[in-house]
Order: structure tokens, then C-alpha cells, then sequence
């Protein structure tokens, strides 16, 4: 059991690498580090959908928070407190052990943390093909997750895989 596991995460991220070529315009290379830390005072907030969103200079992470959605739609800005925040990353952990079956992610987010969807139910995700940086272990445990698929264009979350 254990080594079709690694067997099967082996082969999502040899899915993953294998698609970012396909992302036209972008370099081929993704920085894939152990994982990534907000740094300095984070702010917690909460949108009208259930979005918990943590501020970190002048930018959005998002987490699933509250929201029942199971097929959410991460959008590109985010007004909280009369203030406009770009959503520019996902929080680490932030959709882990959800429901969610399916994300769409817009184009503004350009990081994804550490295990920021492991031990989900989903079973599609479409990444926006500029995210630069994804942190170790974002889709770990995600056992109904066949592959991650990067697209380039509007419509990076509205197909599924």
C-alpha cells in the first residue's frame, strides 16, 4: 500500500513538471521549495462567501474559512474593510482536509503553500499557469485528485481536467 501511494504521488508530480512547458509565455521552471512563511503581522479576515483571507503587505492569501462551497472560486481581488487586496497566494493548509471536489484559482495567484490542499477530496484543479511558486506537499493525500492541470488563459479554473 505504502509504495503505491508514492507511486501514485510520484506520478503527480511528474504530471505537474511534465505540463508547465505548456504554459506559453512562462518559464518552464517552477521554484518548489520545502514550503513558505508569511512573514511579519498577519491579519485575519473574513469575506461575504466564507473566504478567510490573511493580509501580509498589501496582499490576500485565501483559505477555505468558513465557506461551504465544494467547488469554490477564488476570486482575483478581495475588499475587506474599504480595502482593495490583490489574492496573490493560498494559505498554507488553507483547503486542507476540506470537501472541496474541484477549485478554480484566478490568475492573480502566484503562490501556493505548503500543503495547501493535502488530504482534500478534490477531484480537479486547474492552476493558473503563472503561479511561480508552490510549497512541498500541496496536493499530498489527495486521493481522488488524478492530475493537476496548469492553464494559461481566463478561464484557468471553468474546464475541468
Amino acid at each position: 500500500m505504502e509504495k503505491k501511494i508514492k507511486r501514485f504521488l510520484s506520478s503527480i508530480a511528474l504530471a505537474v513538471f511534465m505540463l508547465l512547458p505548456a504554459c506559453s509565455g512562462q518559464d518552464a521552471m517552477m521554484k518548489v521549495p520545502g514550503h513558505y512563511l508569511l512573514s511579519g503581522t498577519l491579519s485575519e479576515y473574513t469575506d461575504a462567501n466564507g473566504f478567510a483571507y490573511y493580509i501580509n503587505k498589501n496582499e490576500a492569501y485565501v483559505a477555505y474559512g468558513s465557506c461551504t462551497s465544494l467547488t469554490p472560486e477564488v476570486p482575483a481581488k478581495v475588499n475587506l474593510n474599504n480595502t482593495e487586496y490583490n489574492v496573490t497566494g493560498v494559505y498554507h493548509g488553507g483547503f486542507a482536509k476540506t470537501a472541496i471536489t474541484s477549485i478554480t484559482l484566478p490568475l492573480s495567484i502566484k503562490t501556493i503553500d505548503y500543503q495547501a490542499f493535502a488530504g482534500s477530496s478534490l477531484t480537479s484543479a486547474v492552476i493558473p499557469c503563472n503561479v511561480e511558486e508552490m510549497g512541498s506537499g500541496a496536493f499530498m493525500n489527495c486521493h481522488s485528485l488524478p492530475a493537476v492541470q496548469f492553464k494559461n488563459d481566463e478561464s484557468a479554473g471553468s474546464s475541468n481536467l
